[in-house]
Protein backbone atom coordinates (compact mmCIF):
# COMPACT_ATOMS: atom_id res chain seq x y z
CA UNK A 1 0.00 0.00 0.00
CA UNK A 2 3.11 2.25 -0.69
CA UNK A 3 1.98 5.69 -1.45
CA UNK A 4 -1.37 5.42 -0.19
CA UNK A 5 -3.23 6.78 2.85
CA UNK A 6 -4.14 3.82 5.25
CA UNK A 7 -7.21 5.02 7.17
CA UNK A 8 -7.25 2.79 10.04
CA UNK A 9 -9.99 2.53 12.46
CA UNK A 10 -9.41 1.86 16.36
CA UNK A 11 -12.98 0.47 17.52
CA UNK A 12 -13.08 0.92 21.85
CA UNK A 13 -10.70 2.75 23.92
CA UNK A 14 -11.20 0.25 26.89
CA UNK A 15 -7.57 0.25 28.01
CA UNK A 16 -4.06 1.31 27.33
CA UNK A 17 -3.38 -0.92 24.02
CA UNK A 18 -5.22 1.45 21.56
CA UNK A 19 -3.52 4.64 22.86
CA UNK A 20 0.41 2.42 22.45
CA UNK A 21 -0.96 1.18 18.67
CA UNK A 22 -1.77 4.60 17.99
CA UNK A 23 1.49 6.07 19.14
CA UNK A 24 3.53 3.61 17.21
CA UNK A 25 1.21 3.85 14.24
CA UNK A 26 1.57 7.47 13.96
CA UNK A 27 5.02 7.22 13.31
CA UNK A 28 4.55 6.26 9.57
CA UNK A 29 3.33 9.41 7.56
CA UNK A 30 0.84 6.97 5.40
CA UNK A 31 -1.61 6.45 8.40
CA UNK A 32 -4.60 8.20 8.99
CA UNK A 33 -6.45 7.29 12.43
CA UNK A 34 -10.31 7.18 13.00
CA UNK A 35 -11.60 6.26 16.76
CA UNK A 36 -14.70 5.16 18.12
CA UNK A 37 -15.49 4.40 21.78
CA UNK A 38 -19.06 4.28 23.67
CA UNK A 39 -17.94 6.37 26.73
CA UNK A 40 -17.19 10.63 25.90
CA UNK A 41 -14.25 10.32 28.83
CA UNK A 42 -12.41 8.14 26.77
CA UNK A 43 -12.92 9.70 23.65
CA UNK A 44 -12.22 12.99 24.77
CA UNK A 45 -8.58 11.22 26.81
CA UNK A 46 -7.56 9.75 23.35
CA UNK A 47 -8.69 12.81 21.12
CA UNK A 48 -6.27 15.10 24.19
CA UNK A 49 -3.51 12.73 22.81
CA UNK A 50 -3.68 12.43 19.28
CA UNK A 51 -5.06 15.53 17.62
CA UNK A 52 -4.95 14.78 14.57
CA UNK A 53 -6.92 11.59 14.79
CA UNK A 54 -10.87 11.51 13.32
CA UNK A 55 -13.19 11.16 15.99
CA UNK A 56 -16.70 9.24 15.15
CA UNK A 57 -18.94 9.80 17.77
CA UNK A 58 -21.69 6.84 15.84
CA UNK A 59 -20.55 3.46 15.07
CA UNK A 60 -21.95 2.92 12.06
CA UNK A 61 -20.30 6.18 10.64
CA UNK A 62 -16.88 4.70 11.16
CA UNK A 63 -18.09 1.48 9.39
CA UNK A 64 -18.78 3.20 6.45
CA UNK A 65 -15.69 5.26 6.31
CA UNK A 66 -13.57 2.86 3.95
CA UNK A 67 -11.13 1.73 6.42
CA UNK A 68 -7.99 -0.05 5.48
CA UNK A 69 -8.32 -2.21 8.75
CA UNK A 70 -9.38 -1.93 12.05
CA UNK A 71 -8.16 -2.76 15.81
CA UNK A 72 -10.49 -3.93 17.90
CA UNK A 73 -9.90 -2.87 21.91
CA UNK A 74 -13.61 -2.77 23.56
CA UNK A 75 -14.19 -4.94 26.44
CA UNK A 76 -13.14 -8.57 25.86
CA UNK A 77 -17.11 -9.41 26.07
CA UNK A 78 -17.94 -6.93 23.32
CA UNK A 79 -15.11 -7.83 21.04
CA UNK A 80 -17.55 -10.41 18.36
CA UNK A 81 -20.54 -7.35 19.05
CA UNK A 82 -17.82 -4.83 17.34
CA UNK A 83 -15.54 -6.54 15.02
CA UNK A 84 -18.00 -9.24 13.07
CA UNK A 85 -19.22 -5.87 11.05
CA UNK A 86 -16.21 -5.29 9.94
CA UNK A 87 -14.94 -9.21 9.33
CA UNK A 88 -18.22 -9.54 7.40
CA UNK A 89 -17.00 -6.44 4.81
CA UNK A 90 -13.84 -8.26 4.46
CA UNK A 91 -12.03 -5.40 6.55
CA UNK A 92 -8.68 -6.84 7.74
CA UNK A 93 -9.68 -6.99 11.85
CA UNK A 94 -6.96 -7.23 14.79
CA UNK A 95 -8.83 -7.91 18.05
CA UNK A 96 -7.21 -7.22 21.28
CA UNK A 97 -6.87 -10.01 23.32
CA UNK A 98 -8.40 -12.09 24.96
CA UNK A 99 -10.22 -12.70 21.47
CA UNK A 100 -13.15 -13.60 23.33
CA UNK A 101 -13.99 -15.12 26.95
CA UNK A 102 -17.28 -17.06 26.56
CA UNK A 103 -17.95 -20.37 23.91
CA UNK A 104 -21.18 -18.58 22.15
CA UNK A 105 -19.63 -14.68 21.35
CA UNK A 106 -16.40 -17.86 19.82
CA UNK A 107 -18.41 -19.78 18.08
CA UNK A 108 -20.40 -16.35 16.51
CA UNK A 109 -16.45 -15.18 15.45
CA UNK A 110 -16.42 -18.62 13.55
CA UNK A 111 -19.22 -18.46 11.98
CA UNK A 112 -18.26 -14.93 10.19
CA UNK A 113 -14.64 -15.64 9.54
CA UNK A 114 -14.57 -17.03 5.78
CA UNK A 115 -11.57 -18.14 3.73
CA UNK A 116 -11.20 -14.28 2.52
CA UNK A 117 -10.76 -13.52 5.78
CA UNK A 118 -8.19 -11.73 7.35
CA UNK A 119 -8.34 -11.72 11.02
CA UNK A 120 -5.70 -12.51 14.09
CA UNK A 121 -5.83 -12.04 17.68
CA UNK A 122 -2.89 -12.13 19.84
CA UNK A 123 -0.86 -11.19 22.93
CA UNK A 124 2.16 -8.29 22.27
CA UNK A 125 4.27 -11.04 23.42
CA UNK A 126 4.10 -13.55 20.97
CA UNK A 127 5.83 -10.18 18.42
CA UNK A 128 8.81 -9.76 21.00
CA UNK A 129 11.87 -10.02 19.43
CA UNK A 130 13.59 -11.51 22.59
CA UNK A 131 10.76 -14.56 23.02
CA UNK A 132 10.67 -14.81 19.61
CA UNK A 133 14.90 -16.09 19.48
CA UNK A 134 13.77 -18.33 22.03
CA UNK A 135 11.44 -19.97 19.89
CA UNK A 136 13.45 -20.25 17.17
CA UNK A 137 16.05 -21.55 19.56
CA UNK A 138 13.50 -24.10 20.53
CA UNK A 139 12.47 -25.45 17.39
CA UNK A 140 16.15 -26.71 16.70
CA UNK A 141 15.74 -29.08 19.84
CA UNK A 142 14.69 -32.32 19.36
CA UNK A 143 11.28 -32.34 20.51
CA UNK A 144 11.48 -35.30 22.59
CA UNK A 145 14.40 -33.72 24.36
CA UNK A 146 12.11 -31.17 25.44
CA UNK A 147 11.06 -32.19 29.34
CA UNK A 148 8.95 -29.14 30.41
CA UNK A 149 8.20 -25.17 30.38
CA UNK A 150 7.25 -22.77 32.26
CA UNK A 151 5.96 -19.35 31.35
CA UNK A 152 5.63 -16.79 33.79
CA UNK A 153 3.17 -13.20 33.80
CA UNK A 154 3.94 -10.87 36.51
CA UNK A 155 1.42 -8.46 36.51
CA UNK A 156 -0.30 -7.10 39.34
CA UNK A 157 -4.26 -6.80 39.18
CA UNK A 158 -4.49 -4.08 42.02
CA UNK A 159 -5.04 -1.41 38.69
CA UNK A 160 -7.75 -3.94 38.27
CA UNK A 161 -9.63 -3.85 41.31
CA UNK A 162 -10.62 0.28 40.58
CA UNK A 163 -14.07 0.93 38.77
CA UNK A 164 -12.73 2.14 35.42
CA UNK A 165 -10.79 -0.92 34.67
CA UNK A 166 -12.50 -3.43 37.23
CA UNK A 167 -13.83 -5.23 33.74
CA UNK A 168 -10.83 -6.95 33.16
CA UNK A 169 -11.02 -8.91 36.63
CA UNK A 170 -14.69 -10.05 36.11
CA UNK A 171 -14.35 -13.34 34.40
CA UNK A 172 -17.95 -12.58 32.21
CA UNK A 173 -16.43 -9.32 31.06
CA UNK A 174 -12.78 -9.54 31.08
CA UNK A 175 -11.84 -13.25 31.76
CA UNK A 176 -10.49 -12.64 35.23
CA UNK A 177 -7.03 -13.71 35.78
CA UNK A 178 -6.58 -16.69 34.01
CA UNK A 179 -7.75 -15.62 31.02
CA UNK A 180 -6.87 -11.75 30.73
CA UNK A 181 -3.31 -12.68 32.19
CA UNK A 182 -3.01 -16.70 31.31
CA UNK A 183 -3.13 -15.33 27.47
CA UNK A 184 0.19 -14.03 27.68
CA UNK A 185 1.93 -17.51 29.06
CA UNK A 186 -0.18 -19.13 26.78
CA UNK A 187 1.09 -17.27 23.65
CA UNK A 188 4.29 -17.68 24.50
CA UNK A 189 3.72 -21.96 24.81
CA UNK A 190 2.12 -21.77 21.17
CA UNK A 191 5.13 -20.15 20.05
CA UNK A 192 7.26 -22.62 20.88
CA UNK A 193 5.59 -25.74 20.96
CA UNK A 194 2.25 -25.34 18.61
CA UNK A 195 -1.26 -25.17 19.80
CA UNK A 196 -1.99 -28.60 20.16
CA UNK A 197 -2.89 -29.04 23.60
CA UNK A 198 -5.07 -32.16 24.89
CA UNK A 199 -5.95 -31.49 28.23
CA UNK A 200 -6.14 -28.66 30.76
CA UNK A 201 -5.60 -28.49 34.36
CA UNK A 202 -5.97 -24.87 36.51
CA UNK A 203 -6.16 -23.60 39.91
CA UNK A 204 -6.70 -20.35 41.09
CA UNK A 205 -6.45 -18.45 44.44
CA UNK A 206 -6.80 -14.78 46.46
CA UNK A 207 -3.69 -13.86 48.25
CA UNK A 208 -3.67 -10.35 48.39
CA UNK A 209 -6.47 -9.16 47.22
CA UNK A 210 -10.35 -10.84 48.84
CA UNK A 211 -12.28 -7.95 46.80
CA UNK A 212 -11.05 -9.05 43.25
CA UNK A 213 -13.52 -10.75 41.12
CA UNK A 214 -11.53 -13.40 40.29
CA UNK A 215 -8.20 -14.56 41.57
CA UNK A 216 -5.21 -12.69 42.22
CA UNK A 217 -2.58 -16.38 41.08
CA UNK A 218 -3.07 -18.69 39.03
CA UNK A 219 -1.35 -22.10 37.48
CA UNK A 220 -2.79 -23.39 34.12
CA UNK A 221 -1.01 -26.71 33.70
CA UNK A 222 -0.99 -28.26 29.73
CA UNK A 223 -0.83 -31.27 28.41
CA UNK A 224 0.55 -31.79 24.80
CA UNK A 225 -0.65 -34.54 22.43
CA UNK A 226 2.97 -36.03 22.53
CA UNK A 227 2.57 -35.94 26.60
CA UNK A 228 4.85 -32.91 27.16
CA UNK A 229 3.84 -31.16 29.92
CA UNK A 230 3.88 -27.13 30.29
CA UNK A 231 2.65 -24.74 32.87
CA UNK A 232 1.71 -21.22 32.91
CA UNK A 233 2.62 -19.17 36.43
CA UNK A 234 0.21 -15.91 37.12
CA UNK A 235 1.40 -13.81 39.78
CA UNK A 236 -1.14 -11.34 40.22
CA UNK A 237 -0.01 -9.36 43.68
CA UNK A 238 3.48 -9.12 43.16
CA UNK A 239 5.03 -5.71 42.69
CA UNK A 240 7.26 -7.10 40.59
CA UNK A 241 6.60 -6.53 36.69
CA UNK A 242 7.78 -9.04 33.88
CA UNK A 243 7.12 -12.00 31.92
CA UNK A 244 9.02 -14.79 31.84
CA UNK A 245 9.60 -18.20 30.09
CA UNK A 246 12.16 -21.08 30.62
CA UNK A 247 12.12 -24.16 28.70
CA UNK A 248 14.03 -26.98 30.01
CA UNK A 249 15.68 -30.05 27.77
CA UNK A 250 17.91 -33.08 28.15
CA UNK A 251 20.91 -30.02 27.75
CA UNK A 252 19.80 -27.75 30.03
CA UNK A 253 17.39 -24.11 30.00
CA UNK A 254 17.01 -21.97 28.09
CA UNK A 255 15.37 -19.04 30.46
CA UNK A 256 14.19 -15.28 29.22
CA UNK A 257 12.58 -12.46 30.97
CA UNK A 258 11.84 -9.28 30.58
CA UNK A 259 11.93 -6.19 30.34
CA UNK A 260 15.81 -6.60 30.20
CA UNK A 261 18.46 -4.44 31.82
CA UNK A 262 19.55 -2.91 28.58
CA UNK A 263 16.00 -2.79 26.64
CA UNK A 264 16.75 0.32 24.41
CA UNK A 265 12.51 0.02 23.36
CA UNK A 266 10.23 -1.17 25.83
CA UNK A 267 8.15 -0.95 23.08
CA UNK A 268 9.90 -3.25 20.90
CA UNK A 269 11.09 -5.19 23.30
CA UNK A 270 7.79 -6.10 24.76
CA UNK A 271 6.17 -6.99 21.35
CA UNK A 272 3.96 -4.04 20.88
CA UNK A 273 6.25 -2.61 17.68
CA UNK A 274 6.16 -6.27 15.91
CA UNK A 275 2.21 -6.71 16.66
CA UNK A 276 1.13 -3.50 14.74
CA UNK A 277 4.23 -4.48 12.12
CA UNK A 278 1.67 -7.29 11.43
CA UNK A 279 -1.36 -5.53 11.88
CA UNK A 280 0.01 -3.38 8.88
CA UNK A 281 1.37 -6.61 6.95
CA UNK A 282 -2.83 -7.51 6.98
CA UNK A 283 -3.66 -4.62 5.71
CA UNK A 284 -1.53 -4.50 2.46
CA UNK A 285 -3.40 -8.58 2.07
CA UNK A 286 -0.84 -10.06 3.65
CA UNK A 287 -2.13 -12.96 5.77
CA UNK A 288 -1.37 -12.95 9.46
CA UNK A 289 1.17 -15.19 10.79
CA UNK A 290 -0.90 -16.13 13.76
CA UNK A 291 -3.67 -18.22 12.53
CA UNK A 292 -7.41 -17.81 13.17
CA UNK A 293 -7.59 -21.44 14.06
CA UNK A 294 -4.64 -21.01 16.99
CA UNK A 295 -6.83 -18.21 18.02
CA UNK A 296 -9.65 -19.83 18.46
CA UNK A 297 -7.52 -23.22 20.13
CA UNK A 298 -6.07 -20.36 22.12
CA UNK A 299 -9.49 -19.29 23.54
CA UNK A 300 -11.16 -22.95 24.25
CA UNK A 301 -7.53 -23.24 26.14
CA UNK A 302 -8.48 -20.59 28.80
CA UNK A 303 -12.15 -21.34 28.61
CA UNK A 304 -10.98 -24.62 30.37
CA UNK A 305 -8.99 -23.07 32.36
CA UNK A 306 -11.73 -21.39 33.64
CA UNK A 307 -13.90 -24.77 34.10
CA UNK A 308 -10.62 -26.71 35.63
CA UNK A 309 -10.32 -24.07 38.31
CA UNK A 310 -14.32 -24.20 39.43
CA UNK A 311 -14.19 -28.08 39.04
CA UNK A 312 -10.97 -29.18 40.57
CA UNK A 313 -10.43 -31.54 37.44
CA UNK A 314 -8.23 -32.01 34.16
CA UNK A 315 -10.72 -30.66 31.26
CA UNK A 316 -10.18 -32.61 27.59
CA UNK A 317 -9.89 -30.62 24.12
CA UNK A 318 -11.74 -32.04 21.34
Amino acid sequence: MSGTVRKVGLVGLALSHPFTFAEILQRTSDVELHFWDSCPERMKAFDDQFPNAVAHTDFAELLETGLSGVMICTESHLHHQFSIPFIRRNIPTFIDKCMTVDSRSLSELQEAVNADSLVFSSSILRFSPVFRRQADRTQQVDRSHILHAQASVFHSIEGYLKPANAWQDDPTRGGGTLVNMGVHGLELMFLNFGSDVRRVFAQSTKRVFDQSQSEDFGLIHLAYADGLICTIQLVGASHVHGYGMIVITREGTDSVWIPSVDAESPLEEYGYVGCVDEFRRMTDGIAPAVSFADTVRAVEVLLAARHSAACGTWVSLA
